[in-house]
């Protein structure tokens, strides 16, 4: 039988209320095709600084103070087992 991933589930509060995100990750080590893998999902959410939505203003996507926002990333890691 092959191995298993490891499984690290985790949260985070940044503590002023403006952002939180939540996620998991997963990791595989020392198997017969791949020496490590891992993958990562991390979603986060919160609100707009007033520092934040200008700076995303600028860069031309229109954003106010107080607006909520999201985002979600997938990041995918793999080498193989050396011959």
């Amino acid at each position: 039988p092959g191995k298993k991933f490891g499984d690290l589930p985790w949260t985070r509060d940044s503590g002023d209320g403006e952002s939180k995100g939540y996620g998991r990750t997963r990791v595989l080590e020392d198997g017969s095709v791949f020496e490590k893998a891992a993958v990562s999902i991390t979603v986060i959410e919160g609100t707009l600084s007033p520092e934040r939505a200008k700076a995303m203003s600028a860069r031309g996507r229109p954003a106010g103070p107080g607006e909520g926002y999201s985002a979600a990333a997938l990041s995918l890691v793999f080498h193989t087992t050396s011959p």
